[in-house]
């Protein structure tokens, strides 16, 4: 009985975070002598970055073996771009939307809205920095100046990651780093598709 060999195709939909799934699946690929190639349709907006990291890890590592392309759909922005980058070719529409490379960290300050209801928070931690940000707490000046150098270094290694696989400018690097979006024909422009 001859084999087929087969060109297979991942689809990453929506927000991305833990993906022990799709990335079982890939590896399960990367055993398959009959799949010769990997194609992954992205139409993400990003989500987690380890969630896009691990993705990312595991499609590098089975383009040792195989050829892998992306094609980004409407959207392929943030961890979804990052995911993208794992390929060897990086296609999209000219309006597919992509770019948005950095990190972001959202909470809130409830603390004024606890004290007016009466509610006051016991908050036991082992360390200053335990559970920072905390949304029962004030941030002090000192903590968000943590939190702000933690995000930047995440930022450098996805901006790190983009020079590595587009083989980038600093000057590219230095525009994109931002977070700005591009439509797919300012990004193939940009070589960053």
């Amino acid at each position: 009985q001859k084999q087929e060999k087969q060109i297979r195709e991942e689809t990453i939909q929506g927000i991305i975070q833990d993906r022990k799934d799709l990335i079982d699946q890939i590896d399960e690929l990367a055993r398959n002598d009959n799949v010769k190639g990997l194609l992954s349709v992205i139409n993400s907006p990003g989500g987690t970055y380890v969630g896009s990291k691990e993705i990312y890890d595991s499609i590098k590592e089975i383009s040792k073996k195989i050829p892998t392309a992306v094609y980004m759909k409407e959207m392929a922005t943030s961890g979804g771009y990052l995911v993208s980058l794992s390929s060897d070719k990086i296609y999209g529409n000219a309006g597919t939307i992509t770019g948005s490379v950095g990190v972001i960290l959202q909470t809130i300050d409830a603390s004024n809205l606890l004290d007016k209801l009466g509610i006051n928070p016991i908050i036991v931690k082992s360390g200053e920095l335990k559970a920072v940000p905390n949304p029962a707490e004030k941030i002090s000046s000192e903590k968000l100046i943590y939190l702000e150098n933690l995000i930047q270094k995440m930022k450098k290694e996805f901006l790190a990651i983009v020079k590595e696989n587009r083989k980038v400018s600093d000057s590219i690097i230095e525009y994109i780093s931002d977070g700005r979006v591009f439509t797919g024909k300012e990004a193939e422009n940009l070589k960053l598709i």
